[in-house]
């Protein structure tokens, strides 16, 4: 059994959490995979796709940006998408993966790996069918599929944790959050949609933290504003992902505000609980139509 690569960090965290490797062990074979791994740039110049000014140049758009160097590239009309997967084939051919740094450190051996891998993705299918079965009868379950989906993605980036979905369900009250995001969706058809979602404030202040590196919690204005950044990203993904169901939205948006009361739940409101087993961070998941 093999990994996609963008979920090895997730079952670096998974092997963690089970104590099955140590954090030690753990830093041991990520220092060998990044001895290992050939910047994509470094790449793009060898085979002679990018001039060294080119790289450099994308290379500084990506610090102002959460977009891999690769995504910017072909953005800038700098790369092919052509180029681009040869670029990562490549790349992923050359990069010692987590298991074989895991198995040559003789950290593991093949039986405990295998046997890892296999409950890693039985995980990973509970928690899907968990959401599919709070979303199944849900009138605007594909929307709701796409906002959860790029709230996980986004928390995964930002936080360089395993993030994930643990469970779904309704929402009983509002009395746990503070911060309101309503991301606003119109449609071809002159359709308009709102999905709104409410961040608890532990999950905010993590999130304000790992933006500006010293929020303490003690202002909910600049909490909101670091969050805004985060949900902006978050918005960004929800919109690839409709656009790969054919359904992205001419006009799209986000803004935030304070929830200054606490409303009766008039439309049904989901709870979903994000995180790792011993952190989980709470959300309320809401889609209208106007």
């Amino acid at each position: 059994m093999t990994l996609p690569k963008k979920m090895t960090e997730f079952f670096a965290r998974y092997l963690l959490e089970r104590g099955i490797v140590d954090e030690t062990v753990l830093e041991q074979a990520r220092a060998e995979q990044s001895h290992s791994e050939t910047l994509l740039g470094e790449l793009a110049c060898s085979r002679e796709y990018l001039r060294p000014e080119d790289a450099e140049r994308i290379f500084e758009t990506q610090k102002s940006s959460d977009k891999p160097f690769g995504e910017i590239a072909v953005e800038l009309e700098l790369l092919t998408t052509v180029q681009l997967d040869d670029l990562l084939f490549l790349q992923d051919v050359r990069t010692c993966h987590l298991g074989e740094a895991l198995l040559a450190m003789g950290a593991i051996d093949d039986k405990q790996f295998e046997a890892a891998l296999e409950a890693f993705a039985a995980e990973q299918e509970r928690s899907r069918k968990s959401v599919d079965s709070a979303l199944a009868d849900h009138p605007q379950q594909s929307l709701l599929r796409g906002i959860i989906k790029a709230l996980e993605t986004a928390s995964s980036r930002f936080m360089k944790e395993r993030v994930k979905v643990l469970g779904v369900c309704m929402l009983e009250s509002l009395d746990d959050f503070e911060l309101q995001f309503s991301f606003f969706l119109r449609s071809g058809d002159g359709r308009s949609t709102v999905c709104t979602v409410l961040l608890d404030n532990a999950f905010a202040v993590e999130i304000a933290g790992h933006l500006s590196g010293q929020y303490d919690g003690s202002c909910r204005e600049a909490c909101l504003a670091q969050c805004l950044r985060f949900m902006e990203i978050v918005e960004r993904y929800f919109v690839e992902s409709m656009a790969r169901q054919g359904a992205e939205p001419v006009q799209h948006s986000v803004d935030a505000a304070l929830l200054a009361d606490r409303p009766g739940l008039a439309v049904p409101v989901l709870s979903v609980i994000m995180g790792t087993p011993g952190w989980p961070m709470k959300l309320a998941v809401v889609v209208h139509e106007e």
